[in-house]
């Protein structure tokens, strides 16, 4: 029998975090422990996207800080470098914030959704069969807060 594909949606919780460009005139710190970070909850082809752009960067930061503990200037050395992490960086940064406005969007959209639901009064049938034509049950209509 051959296997079945799921087309089912699958999330995974992970931290993002934003990353420091190379700064050459800095103390040359690529992370930075008090970072801004958020974990959210996201499908996993964007995890493992993310994870492969983060490790990249990381890769990149470690060589620029050897560079670096060797007393030399990367941007002298491997200015293609020092370019490329940059860019990474500005990527993955958009990412970030791209990510943050998108949970904005999501949260005020989902928000007005319950506003609205919770605004309309809600129809209750009676079940009782003593309103309108024969077989059929009269409907009440009433508000309660909350209710959606």
């Amino acid at each position: 029998m051959a296997a079945q594909q799921s087309s089912d949606l699958v999330l995974r919780d992970f931290t993002m975090t934003k990353y420091q460009p190379f700064n050459p005139d800095g103390d040359h710190e690529m992370t930075d422990v008090g970072a801004p970070s958020r974990k959210i909850n996201a499908p996993l082809w964007l995890s493992k996207m993310y994870g492969d752009l983060c490790t990249e960067i990381n890769e990149m930061g470690n060589v620029i800080r050897s560079i670096v503990d060797r007393q030399q200037n990367p941007q002298e050395v491997v200015p293609g470098l020092v370019e490329l992490y940059n860019l990474l960086v500005n990527q993955q940064n958009t990412l970030y914030a791209r990510q943050a406005e998108e949970l904005q969007n999501a949260q005020k959209n989902e928000y007005a959704q319950l506003a609205q639901a919770s605004s309309h009064p809600v129809r209750r049938f009676d079940g009782e069969g003593t309103g309108g034509e024969e077989g059929q049950g009269t409907t009440q209509a009433y508000w309660k807060p909350g209710y959606a």
